[in-house]
């Protein structure tokens, strides 16, 4: 018995023991990420999240959706921006996957003239969808030749992401970090980049949480991260095999390098808004950077508001956890504020920044998993083009997966935002539509 099927025999047997949370589960209509559980993902995803993790998954923790949280005790302090935003609920829109789709898979958004494009994961990766946001609709499948692809693939390393470039060249990458170019025409593999890493297998990310782009020739990307002395970003030449990297994380982030535990402090909210320019921001911070890639000179934007990060800071300062440390060290995030998501409004220059509020112990424990995880509440923080905060939304009126544990779904097209509704089975997504206007 291979490792993958151990841990799907486990979870399985988890739970059917358990009746009650399969109905539950059952009438949440939660079967999409069941599978997903089912194939692995979740479980190969959470290396990139906590040192350590991989010696703990064959153990009796897998993903925060299926621990016990302990709860930490919560920092009380206020983020006091004025709310002189509002968020308006437009309509909704309804898209019929593929049939081999998944409501819960990972993505990626470009714009396409007047429309939105959304590519998708298919199950077990073996074809890549193109939905139109306009036409309300699959528009294309990529299917992948995975008889010339599987030599890439040892077993059970699989694809852990993927990037659509043009109209031709589809990335995908492996469990090693090989960049492998495929033909969306035809789906065969042409090439392999590997890009350097010197920690470990499967610590680049494609994702929508961590910046990665290819613009021209040279490839942009971020890395886990086990202590903060590293540079933020590398680049790659594709080319020619140059490599560079640049950009220090905060001293904040250096100075509690053994404190700020958990690789959800990698986390960057970013946005290109051309080829050269990045705005990106950490997630516990209101200070957003505006980074040149080409010449790599970097610019902080200061914002005058306070941002809560006292119980962000773990006082353990072990390298390997035990379970319920693990499980403290989840729960953190969701109990005190954090961002997510950042959105550019090219029409209007003005950006959205995605905060999570934080959630008071009680009321979390009150619900079960996975469902707290979606109860804290979200509001929009808006920034002018000079990456000045302007104030903030109402608290979005409905709950959705969104925050660094999530595929955090959510997108826009000037004013408009579209948020992916929390989905009830794999044969359609739905977005709501939420306009956000300055209040007068």
């Amino acid at each position: 018995m291979d490792t993958l099927t151990a841990i799907q025999l486990t979870q399985t047997d988890i739970v059917m023991k358990n009746n009650k949370l399969m109905e539950v589960l059952k009438k949440l209509a939660l079967k999409n990420q069941l599978k997903t559980l089912q194939v692995g993902v979740y479980l190969k995803r959470m290396t990139y999240y906590l040192p350590g993790w991989d010696k703990f998954k064959m153990g009796k923790i897998y993903f925060p959706f299926l621990c016990y949280i302990a709860i930490s005790c919560q920092d009380n302090e206020e983020i006091n921006i004025e709310e002189n935003f509002n968020i308006s609920k437009k309509g909704r829109i309804e898209i019929k996957l593929n049939p081999n789709g998944l409501a819960i898979s990972n993505y990626q958004v470009r714009e396409k003239k007047d429309d939105l494009e959304i590519i998708r994961s298919n199950y077990g990766y073996k074809s890549i969808s193109i939905y139109s946001i306009e036409k309300q609709k699959e528009i294309k499948e990529v299917k992948l030749n995975m008889n010339n692809l599987m030599p890439y693939f040892e077993k059970g390393s699989g694809i852990t992401g993927f990037y659509l470039k043009g109209e031709d060249s589809l990335y995908i990458m492996n469990y090693y970090s090989d960049l492998l170019l495929i033909n969306s025409q035809t789906g065969e593999y042409t090439a392999n980049y590997n890009l350097p890493t010197k920690d470990s297998n499967n610590d680049i990310k494609i994702d929508n949480r961590y910046p990665f782009y290819i613009i021209g020739n040279e490839v942009i990307y971020t890395k886990y991260q086990r202590n903060f002395e590293d540079n933020i970003f590398y680049k790659i030449n594709l080319i020619n095999g140059e490599k560079d990297s640049f950009s220090k994380y905060p001293e904040l982030y250096r100075k509690n390098e053994n404190l700020l535990e958990g690789g959800w402090y990698d986390y960057l909210s970013h946005v290109m808004i051309n080829d050269s320019t990045m705005i990106y921001g950490h997630p516990i911070s209101h200070d957003l950077r505006i980074l040149n890639i080409k010449s790599k000179e970097q610019k902080i934007i200061e914002n005058k508001f306070k941002f809560p990060i006292k119980n962000h800071i773990n006082k353990n300062t072990k390298e390997i956890y035990s379970g319920n440390e693990l499980e403290n060290l989840i729960s953190r995030i969701y109990n005190n504020y954090h961002y997510s998501n950042l959105l550019f409004n090219k029409k209007d220059k003005l950006y959205y920044r995605i905060l999570k509020k934080p959630i008071e112990p009680e009321l979390f424990n009150s619900f079960p998993k996975p469902i707290r995880f979606w109860k804290s509440k979200v509001e929009i923080i808006i920034y002018d083009e000079n990456l000045k905060i302007l104030g903030k939304t109402p608290v979005i009126p409905d709950e959705y997966q969104i925050g660094i544990y999530e595929y955090s779904e959510i997108f826009n097209k000037n004013n408009l935002i579209y948020i992916k509704k929390i989905p009830n089975n794999d044969e359609y997504i739905s977005y709501d539509i939420y306009s956000i206007d300055e209040k007068y």
